[in-house]
């Protein structure tokens, strides 16, 4: 994993493509962008591991893609893959529950993450 610095104008144009950011006014997305971290990850860097309690961030999906991997003791299989424009791992800010898949880059990905609070923040906003 590798923090990559990015421009608020560069965030505010990933908002504009993804559901449900895109709805959003521009100051909106703007506020947002300040408190967004942009992150590459590495093929078969693991972004999310299934079972932790405490992760509860939110990926926007810029570039590349990732697995999202139900993993038992003995196998693992593939629930989906997640494509740019998406995002992933809403489902616990949600509804408060450990990690339930593991999500691990399929290539070079970069995403932008922001906390759980402030993904609940936007939802209660618009």
């Amino acid at each position: 994993m590798k923090t990559l610095s990015m421009s608020d104008e560069t965030t505010v144009q990933l908002l504009r493509r993804v559901i449900p950011f895109r709805f959003l006014s521009l100051e909106y997305k703007q506020q947002l962008s300040r408190e967004i971290e942009r992150v590459e990850y590495a093929p078969g860097e693991i972004i999310i591991e299934q079972g932790d309690p405490d992760d509860d961030a939110v990926y926007l999906i810029e570039a590349g893609s990732v697995n999202a991997l139900q993993v038992g003791e003995q196998t693992s299989f593939r629930i989906s893959i997640i494509f740019a424009g998406h995002y992933f791992g809403e489902w616990e800010p949600l509804f408060q529950t450990p990690r339930r898949l593991r999500i691990s880059a399929r290539e070079k990905t970069v995403c932008c993450r922001m906390a759980g609070r402030t993904f609940l923040q936007v939802l209660e906003d618009s």
